[in-house]
């Protein structure tokens, strides 16, 4: 691995650019026409323009993306997080033109990266899951749905995605319908998938989760916990290391689920097209102002 794609902007994109600078590698980042002056812009070796700045005609395009990699002459992408990140289209369409995906295979993401597949995978595994709905097809199933669980509140979720996107609670029948459109609307958005679920909401509840790490040789580890419960809406504000009263047993116990689940997703996934590398290849930079702002941001940052 020698040429990296960022397929994302931002903070994101200036994350894994700095960690690509750090390992040498080439950093090409594919920007829309709103990000081609950022900062991560002014990092990297070169951008590639991938489109206008609606994120569906742009960072949401997985053939742009994989375009953008080849004609920079990029052996591998790096997608971030949101975008294309969960989606198994990109490491697919990697896989098929010879790029490293750096990230799980399609077929883990399909198992383990969509909410109600990896519900599925957790209880045929014997894991206590919170239950809830299939994918509802419009607003007049959500409210039949809602009807049939009958315990209120209920929370609407996308089955794709994250960061709280997608997500509604609803405290009384009238709310479904209304929450149906909107949740699939914005997962529509943010997720190119539609597919939204109801289950029972818990009050008050804590958001724990543990950190896995999986290798292409079948190594799985946890990293520990952590606690999102401070959140703004339905969005995580803070994380820290470990929750209050969160034992050490508690700990251990609650690990092993996890790493079987990740561990079972990908058994039967395939090969990924090359293994993952710390390629230590030189880095042109492509003026010293490039260099500058590299080092600069690296002060400000350690």
């Amino acid at each position: 691995m020698r040429s990296v794609l960022i397929a994302n902007r931002g903070e994101i994109a200036v994350r894994v650019a700095r960690a690509c600078f750090d390992e040498g590698l080439h950093c090409v980042l594919a920007a829309s026409e709103a990000d081609k002056d950022s900062l991560a812009a002014k990092l990297v070796d070169r951008v590639v323009l991938i489109g206008p700045a609606p994120a569906a005609e742009s960072y949401l395009s997985v053939e742009r993306i994989v375009a953008a990699a080849l004609h920079a002459g990029c052996d591998a992408i790096h997608p971030g997080y949101g975008f294309l990140s969960e989606r198994p289209e990109l490491p697919e369409a990697c896989a098929e033109n010879g790029i490293t995906f750096i990230g799980p295979p399609g077929e883990v993401m399909r198992r383990s990266g969509d909410k109600l597949a990896a519900r599925d995978l957790a209880a045929g595994l014997g894991i206590p899951t919170g239950g809830g709905t299939d994918a509802l097809p419009d607003g007049p199933a959500a409210e039949k749905a809602a009807a049939d669980l009958d315990d209120f509140p209920l929370i609407m979720k996308a089955s794709a995605g994250g960061g709280g996107r997608g997500m509604r609670i609803v405290r009384e029948p009238a709310e479904v319908g209304p929450a149906f459109d909107s949740a699939s609307e914005e997962a529509l958005r943010a997720f190119g998938d539609g597919r939204v679920y109801l289950e029972r909401y818990v009050e008050n509840a804590r958001h724990v989760e543990v950190q896995i790490l999986a290798d292409t040789h079948g190594t799985v580890v946890h990293l520990g916990e952590r606690d999102c419960s401070t959140q703004r809406g339905t969005r995580s504000s803070s994380r820290r290391r470990r929750r209050p009263a969160w034992t050490a047993h508690s700990s251990k116990a609650s690990a092993p689920p996890r790493c079987s689940c990740a561990r079972n997703s990908a058994m039967s996934a395939p090969a990924p097209s090359s293994s993952w590398s710390t390629s230590t290849a030189a880095t042109s930079s492509s003026s010293n102002s490039t260099r500058a702002c590299r080092s600069s941001t690296r002060s400000r940052s350690s």
